[in-house]
């Protein structure tokens, strides 16, 4: 992804009311990015070109639903997602994992949902590999899953709702 792409993706999940932040790999090494008050998002433009990773402040209403599946039963995740909450799958910014399974979607509470950090993981053995599903939700500030494979920012979707 060249500089003016990330730029412009960065500057697209802003205008949508996300709080993008450069990252490497999926750290967070800007100063000030983890307070209250973080104000440099204006800067998207000037961020280091040697983060060439974006990740997202979970603050406030941001919900994570991150799935560390490995495998063709994200199929029957999303479907029982979407019976919880229709069409998040859709609509929701995702990123990609490494493998063609894996997925983060950032969702929004409703104002007035109680925050929560993290609800704990739980790990399931299929085929004898370990998958997870974690939930992360604002209760402190934190980079949120990050990397270069961002699926869609919350736009009208152009993309499948998982990456084949």
């Amino acid at each position: 992804m060249s500089i003016n792409d990330l730029t412009g993706l960065r500057k697209q999940l802003f205008a949508n009311g996300y709080q993008p932040i450069p990252n490497f790999d999926k750290q967070t090494f800007l100063k000030g990015w983890n307070d209250p008050d973080y104000s440099r998002l204006p800067d998207i433009a000037k961020f280091p070109r040697r983060f060439q990773a974006t990740g997202l402040r979970v603050t406030n209403n941001l919900r994570v639903i991150d799935l560390d599946i490995d495998h063709p039963l994200i199929d029957q995740v999303f479907s029982a997602i979407e019976e919880i909450v229709p069409d998040v799958c859709n609509r929701a910014p995702a990123r990609y994992g490494a493998s063609q399974y894996k997925v983060a979607l950032f969702c929004r509470a409703p104002d007035g949902d109680e925050a929560f950090s993290m609800l704990p993981v739980h790990k399931y053995l299929v085929d004898g590999k370990a998958h997870s599903i974690e939930l992360f939700g604002g209760g402190m500030a934190r980079s949120g899953m990050s990397t270069n494979r961002w699926g869609h920012t919350g736009l009208t979707r152009t993309t499948p709702s998982r990456k084949k």
